[in-house]
């Protein structure tokens, strides 16, 4: 298998099939994603935010985000947005490839990420990548890159 990681330009049907395996899952994140790029209210292009896709052949097979922090008033505060990995594609540390993407990439703006899960499973990954929990307002993990 040979993965590559990319940044998102437009979406396409590509992204499409992504997003519809998302919503199968019960995941509404990514519909999300896709409506605020489409107005406009969200395309990763501030600065120090980027959103990367990970790519099998032609393929999109995951996803994941860097924004300011739309919850707080701090440029120096990152949060990690819209993991997803396609099912078959699972296990084969994509999601680990793609959020250590964005931290490498987020010390050179930010000196701390957080991100909100309601999912277990993604709250012992994080955990895993060396965020740690929370519980302040919108956030569940947090990873100090900088004091």
């Amino acid at each position: 298998m040979d993965i590559r990681l990319g940044y998102f330009t437009s979406l396409d049907e590509d992204f499409n099939e992504l997003l519809e395996e998302s919503l199968k899952e019960g995941h509404q994140f990514l519909q999300r994603f896709k409506d605020q790029w489409e107005i406009g209210e969200n395309r990763f292009d501030r600065d120090g935010e980027m959103h990367i896709v990970a790519v099998e052949g032609m393929r999109p097979v995951g996803i994941c985000g860097l924004n300011i922090d739309p919850y707080l008033n701090d440029s120096k505060i990152g949060r990690v947005r819209h993991l997803y990995v396609h099912p078959d594609f699972r296990g084969l540390t994509i999601g680990s490839i793609l959020v250590n993407e964005v931290i490498d990439c987020a010390k050179d703006s930010f000196n701390i990420l957080r991100l909100r899960t309601k999912d277990d499973g993604a709250a012992k990954f994080y955990l895993k990548l060396g965020f740690e929990t929370s519980n302040e307002e919108n956030e569940t993990h947090r990873l100090i890159l900088s004091k």
